[in-house]
């Protein structure tokens, strides 16, 4: 919850010295996470809509579907990595999914499209997938944590933090013996 606070913290200073017109609920989806790279601020939508907001001229230049785009890909988290794929020119990104088995997928965008790379699921010790509300990219320390609700408790939350996996592989699953200790 740390790592929300700190992101709610730095959208009030940057808001603070800009305001750019983002309408929230679009196109019948409500407005879930946001990253930004360059002079663009993704700004996505349930679903898996991306617009892309330039943040020179003010105005959404484009919009488009992630290729991870389904009823169940809320999109409610998103950051993109310091990992390049080949010459695209965007870092890979980083998508919570957040219903259904509660994924992250890894999209490269480019071209104003998105190209689906990864797909990282996280199995608990009785093989099943465990409610995870967020995947956050450390690129300081090149890790991945989920944030996960504990059993069926609102309000308890537990971290784990994983080693940020390689592109070369289309899915990783990860399981409890991947856990890297917090410390």
């Amino acid at each position: 919850m740390c790592i929300l606070l700190i992101s709610q913290l730095l959208l009030v200073s940057v808001s603070a010295q800009m305001v750019y017109p983002v309408v929230g609920q679009y196109k019948s989806r409500s407005a879930q996470g946001m990253a930004i790279y360059g002079d663009y601020a993704y700004v996505f939508n349930d679903g898996g809509l991306c617009r892309m907001l330039n943040l020179k001229t003010e105005k959404m230049d484009y919009e488009f579907m992630l290729e991870c785009a389904a009823k169940d890909t809320h999109v409610n988290s998103a950051c993109f990595s310091r990992q390049y794929v080949g010459d695209n020119p965007v870092p890979a990104l980083y998508v919570t999914e957040f219903y259904g088995k509660r994924r992250c997928f890894v999209e490269l965008i480019n071209d104003r499209k998105s190209r689906l790379v990864q797909t990282i699921e996280f199995k608990d010790n009785q093989g099943r997938n465990p409610f995870v509300r967020e995947w956050i990219v450390d690129n300081k320390e090149h890790v991945l944590y989920a944030v996960i609700r504990e059993s069926n408790r609102e309000d308890v939350n537990v971290i784990k933090k994983f080693a940020l996996p390689p592109l070369d592989s289309a899915k990783i699953l990860l399981t409890e013996k991947d856990a890297l200790s917090l410390r």
